[in-house]
């Protein structure tokens, strides 16, 4: 199965977003966010490379699949196992050539995926980092609470990890695309050419033109768009559920910019000293930002971790000795 394309990128970059608007063409298939390689195989990847660890002059016996197979056998072993969750989103859609996988945190397992498969095609999303860490903060306040940070430092770390790992594996591979949000919003037509070109996808001007057009932020933010994109087959989706929309607000203003009026210059600072050299990096700054002092409310929220983390120590040890 050598017709895969990924999507990787931060969360909140607007990976969604093209997603939908790439798996609407006849000639794409996707689903919603597998986590495959997040929850499951990356899993096991850390497992045999932990046997691989093991000395060879180790007196301790061998043990594991590592003893079994090599590590073609074993990667070769994962492909399958991708291919049959992949397969059949792709069979349910008889016109589509190619299948589109998009989980936010494929950003993270590069690396993995294409061990996996070689011929894969990579596109990473980059938003300025400023915006996606106000989105972030954003989607605490309702339908992320349970999985959006609660801090500026910790979303620009986030950001600045995904954006980093995913440059490092593909930047020289051929088969690697980066595309700014920013030239989705200001450029879509011709930002869609060049990704529909990129994975070898005929396309015409007006095709082009309607889909672009069909994923406008107001038609995403009204549920006005095509939920049938994402196929869905699996078990734990209910009977009548496949036009499920995304969770309300989970399409906000599809603008770049409102980190201007939604930081604080307190979380700009802290947002800065995590990651402003990448910002200025990725052209989102004309200034380097170099030689930044931690600010003074991180330096207390630092201190107050190390307090809690040294007395929560102390309890521990004063309870087992106790016992």
């Amino acid at each position: 199965m050598d017709n895969i394309a990924f999507i990787a990128g931060s969360g909140r970059s607007g990976t969604t977003w093209l997603q939908l608007m790439l798996g609407s063409h006849p000639a794409l298939a996707t689903a919603q966010e597998s986590q495959l390689f997040n929850n499951y195989l990356s899993k096991l990847v850390r497992q045999w490379e932990a046997e691989l660890r093991y000395p060879e002059t180790s007196e301790l016996r061998f043990h594991g699949i590592s003893s079994y197979i090599d590590t073609a056998e074993f990667y070769q072993l994962l492909r399958q196992f991708a291919e049959g969750v992949y397969a059949p989103i792709l069979a349910q859609k008889a016109s589509a050539k190619l299948f589109l996988e998009k989980s936010p945190n494929n950003s993270l397992h590069l690396p993995v995926i294409q061990a996996c498969f070689p011929k894969a095609k990579i596109i990473h999303v980059i938003r300025d980092g400023r915006d996606v860490a106000s989105s972030i903060l954003a989607a605490r306040k309702d339908w992320g609470k349970y999985w959006s940070h609660r801090g500026i430092e910790d979303a620009a770390l986030e950001w600045k990890t995904a954006v980093n790992t995913s440059r490092a594996a593909c930047i020289s591979s051929s088969s690697y695309l980066e595309v700014k949000y920013e030239d989705l919003l200001e450029n879509g037509y011709s930002k869609l050419e060049e990704i529909f070109s990129f994975l070898s996808i005929p396309i015409t001007e007006e095709e082009i033109r309607a889909i672009y057009d069909a994923h406008t932020f107001d038609k995403l933010k009204s549920n006005k768009y095509d939920k049938k994109t994402f196929i869905n087959p699996g078990e734990r989706v209910a009977s009548g559920t496949e036009e499920r929309p995304e969770p309300t607000n989970f399409f906000r203003k599809g603008v770049s910019g409102s980190w201007k009026t939604e930081l604080s210059m307190h979380q700009l600072a802290e947002f800065n000293w995590v990651a402003g050299d990448l910002l200025h990096e990725l052209g989102y700054t004309e200034n380097a930002i170099t030689n930044v002092k931690k600010p003074f409310s991180l330096s207390l929220k630092h201190a107050y971790r190390y307090l809690r983390s040294g007395f929560a120590k102390k309890i521990k040890t004063i309870l087992r000795l106790s016992s």
